[in-house]
Protein backbone atom coordinates (compact mmCIF):
# COMPACT_ATOMS: atom_id res chain seq x y z
CA UNK A 1 0.00 0.00 0.00
CA UNK A 2 2.93 2.75 0.65
CA UNK A 3 4.55 1.69 -2.32
CA UNK A 4 1.40 2.47 -4.33
CA UNK A 5 1.08 5.89 -2.85
CA UNK A 6 4.75 6.70 -3.20
CA UNK A 7 4.54 5.73 -6.88
CA UNK A 8 1.23 7.86 -7.49
CA UNK A 9 3.22 10.64 -5.48
CA UNK A 10 5.85 10.52 -7.35
CA UNK A 11 3.75 10.19 -10.85
CA UNK A 12 1.51 13.34 -9.63
CA UNK A 13 3.64 15.89 -9.37
CA UNK A 14 3.98 19.25 -10.92
CA UNK A 15 1.27 19.69 -13.63
CA UNK A 16 -0.37 16.92 -13.41
CA UNK A 17 -0.75 17.00 -9.67
CA UNK A 18 -2.37 20.72 -10.83
CA UNK A 19 -4.35 19.06 -13.58
CA UNK A 20 -5.78 16.54 -10.65
CA UNK A 21 -6.22 18.70 -7.82
CA UNK A 22 -8.18 20.99 -10.81
CA UNK A 23 -10.04 18.30 -12.22
CA UNK A 24 -11.20 17.00 -8.94
CA UNK A 25 -12.18 20.97 -7.42
CA UNK A 26 -13.97 21.03 -10.89
CA UNK A 27 -16.12 18.56 -10.82
CA UNK A 28 -16.86 19.31 -6.93
CA UNK A 29 -18.22 22.32 -8.20
CA UNK A 30 -20.64 21.18 -10.58
CA UNK A 31 -21.82 18.54 -8.14
CA UNK A 32 -22.39 21.01 -5.75
CA UNK A 33 -24.21 23.69 -8.06
CA UNK A 34 -26.19 20.68 -9.52
CA UNK A 35 -27.54 19.44 -5.53
CA UNK A 36 -28.09 23.28 -5.23
CA UNK A 37 -30.17 23.10 -8.98
CA UNK A 38 -33.10 20.73 -7.52
CA UNK A 39 -33.05 22.71 -4.05
CA UNK A 40 -33.87 26.06 -5.27
CA UNK A 41 -36.06 24.12 -8.42
CA UNK A 42 -37.89 22.85 -5.40
CA UNK A 43 -37.81 26.20 -3.74
CA UNK A 44 -38.90 28.38 -5.67
CA UNK A 45 -42.68 28.95 -7.36
CA UNK A 46 -41.66 31.49 -10.09
CA UNK A 47 -40.83 29.94 -13.47
CA UNK A 48 -38.72 33.15 -14.74
CA UNK A 49 -36.57 32.16 -11.77
CA UNK A 50 -36.20 28.54 -12.93
CA UNK A 51 -35.61 29.17 -16.42
CA UNK A 52 -32.87 31.53 -15.10
CA UNK A 53 -31.32 28.76 -12.91
CA UNK A 54 -32.14 26.30 -15.66
CA UNK A 55 -30.00 28.62 -17.62
CA UNK A 56 -26.84 28.96 -15.02
CA UNK A 57 -26.83 25.35 -15.23
CA UNK A 58 -26.06 24.87 -18.78
CA UNK A 59 -23.77 27.78 -19.12
CA UNK A 60 -21.49 26.16 -15.76
CA UNK A 61 -21.89 23.40 -17.33
CA UNK A 62 -20.30 24.45 -20.65
CA UNK A 63 -18.21 26.74 -19.47
CA UNK A 64 -16.59 23.64 -16.43
CA UNK A 65 -16.77 21.27 -20.16
CA UNK A 66 -14.70 23.62 -21.97
CA UNK A 67 -11.84 24.03 -18.91
CA UNK A 68 -11.70 20.14 -18.65
CA UNK A 69 -11.47 19.80 -22.19
CA UNK A 70 -8.62 22.53 -22.22
CA UNK A 71 -6.72 20.74 -19.23
CA UNK A 72 -4.62 18.27 -22.03
CA UNK A 73 -3.23 21.67 -23.89
CA UNK A 74 0.46 21.40 -23.53
CA UNK A 75 0.82 25.06 -23.00
CA UNK A 76 -1.80 25.31 -20.68
CA UNK A 77 0.24 26.38 -17.77
CA UNK A 78 -0.20 25.70 -14.00
CA UNK A 79 -0.66 28.91 -13.17
CA UNK A 80 -3.48 29.62 -15.85
CA UNK A 81 -5.25 26.23 -14.56
CA UNK A 82 -5.35 27.37 -11.20
CA UNK A 83 -6.47 31.25 -12.01
CA UNK A 84 -9.35 29.40 -14.44
CA UNK A 85 -10.74 26.97 -11.72
CA UNK A 86 -11.06 30.44 -9.70
CA UNK A 87 -12.75 32.04 -12.31
CA UNK A 88 -14.90 29.07 -12.64
CA UNK A 89 -15.46 29.45 -9.01
CA UNK A 90 -16.92 32.67 -8.84
CA UNK A 91 -19.04 32.24 -11.59
CA UNK A 92 -20.75 29.03 -9.65
CA UNK A 93 -21.20 31.52 -6.21
CA UNK A 94 -22.47 34.07 -8.71
CA UNK A 95 -25.45 31.76 -10.00
CA UNK A 96 -26.14 30.35 -6.19
CA UNK A 97 -25.97 34.30 -5.18
CA UNK A 98 -28.44 35.50 -7.75
CA UNK A 99 -30.61 32.25 -6.83
CA UNK A 100 -30.45 33.37 -3.19
CA UNK A 101 -31.68 36.64 -3.91
CA UNK A 102 -34.42 35.36 -6.38
CA UNK A 103 -35.45 32.64 -2.92
CA UNK A 104 -35.86 35.90 -0.51
CA UNK A 105 -37.54 38.05 -3.46
CA UNK A 106 -40.32 35.68 -3.28
CA UNK A 107 -39.53 35.18 0.51
CA UNK A 108 -40.53 38.60 1.43
CA UNK A 109 -42.71 39.95 -0.93
CA UNK A 110 -45.71 37.96 1.13
CA UNK A 111 -45.68 38.35 4.85
CA UNK A 112 -43.88 34.92 6.36
CA UNK A 113 -46.64 33.00 8.01
CA UNK A 114 -44.65 31.12 9.92
CA UNK A 115 -41.34 31.68 11.86
CA UNK A 116 -38.54 31.30 9.33
CA UNK A 117 -35.69 29.60 11.47
CA UNK A 118 -38.25 26.48 11.45
CA UNK A 119 -38.01 26.37 7.36
CA UNK A 120 -35.36 24.28 6.43
CA UNK A 121 -35.38 26.45 3.38
CA UNK A 122 -34.48 29.37 4.86
CA UNK A 123 -31.78 27.82 6.76
CA UNK A 124 -30.10 26.80 3.79
CA UNK A 125 -30.40 29.71 1.33
CA UNK A 126 -29.42 32.10 4.41
CA UNK A 127 -25.78 30.60 4.74
CA UNK A 128 -25.61 29.80 0.92
CA UNK A 129 -26.07 33.96 0.32
CA UNK A 130 -23.28 34.28 3.03
CA UNK A 131 -21.24 31.82 2.19
CA UNK A 132 -21.01 33.37 -1.83
CA UNK A 133 -21.27 36.75 -0.96
CA UNK A 134 -18.19 36.79 1.23
CA UNK A 135 -16.07 34.16 -1.01
CA UNK A 136 -16.89 35.86 -4.54
CA UNK A 137 -14.17 38.70 -3.62
CA UNK A 138 -11.70 36.22 -2.20
CA UNK A 139 -11.71 34.12 -5.45
CA UNK A 140 -11.57 37.07 -7.57
CA UNK A 141 -8.05 37.99 -6.01
CA UNK A 142 -7.20 34.68 -5.11
CA UNK A 143 -4.42 34.03 -7.09
CA UNK A 144 -2.61 37.81 -7.01
CA UNK A 145 -2.85 37.15 -3.17
CA UNK A 146 -1.38 33.69 -3.26
CA UNK A 147 1.22 34.90 -4.93
CA UNK A 148 2.27 38.01 -3.02
CA UNK A 149 0.77 37.70 0.41
CA UNK A 150 0.59 33.89 1.76
CA UNK A 151 -0.24 34.59 5.00
CA UNK A 152 -3.33 36.39 4.04
CA UNK A 153 -4.43 33.96 1.03
CA UNK A 154 -4.01 31.02 3.74
CA UNK A 155 -6.06 33.49 6.34
CA UNK A 156 -8.31 33.76 3.88
CA UNK A 157 -8.75 30.26 2.44
CA UNK A 158 -9.16 29.04 6.14
CA UNK A 159 -12.08 31.46 6.39
CA UNK A 160 -13.51 29.63 3.53
CA UNK A 161 -13.62 26.48 5.00
CA UNK A 162 -14.73 27.56 8.41
CA UNK A 163 -17.90 29.20 6.10
CA UNK A 164 -18.50 25.91 4.40
CA UNK A 165 -18.57 24.16 7.94
CA UNK A 166 -21.37 26.40 8.54
CA UNK A 167 -22.88 25.90 5.60
CA UNK A 168 -23.08 21.93 5.79
CA UNK A 169 -24.17 22.76 9.37
CA UNK A 170 -26.82 24.80 8.04
CA UNK A 171 -28.11 22.02 5.78
CA UNK A 172 -27.63 19.24 8.52
CA UNK A 173 -29.88 21.56 10.82
CA UNK A 174 -32.45 22.05 7.84
CA UNK A 175 -32.43 18.03 7.55
CA UNK A 176 -33.45 18.30 10.88
CA UNK A 177 -36.52 20.90 10.87
CA UNK A 178 -38.67 17.51 9.05
CA UNK A 179 -40.59 20.50 7.13
CA UNK A 180 -41.37 20.28 3.67
CA UNK A 181 -38.36 22.79 1.49
CA UNK A 182 -40.89 25.73 0.10
CA UNK A 183 -40.09 29.51 0.13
Amino acid sequence: MQNTLLVVGKLLTGTQLAICQEVFNTVFELTEFIAFYYFFKKSLRNNKFKRVLKTSLYILSTIIAVFLAALPIANYSVAKIKADSLVINVIEFFFLFIMCLAYFRELFTDAPTKNLFTRSSFLIVTSTFFYTILMIPFFLIASDVRLTETSIYSTVTACHYLLLIVLLLSISKAFLCKQPITT
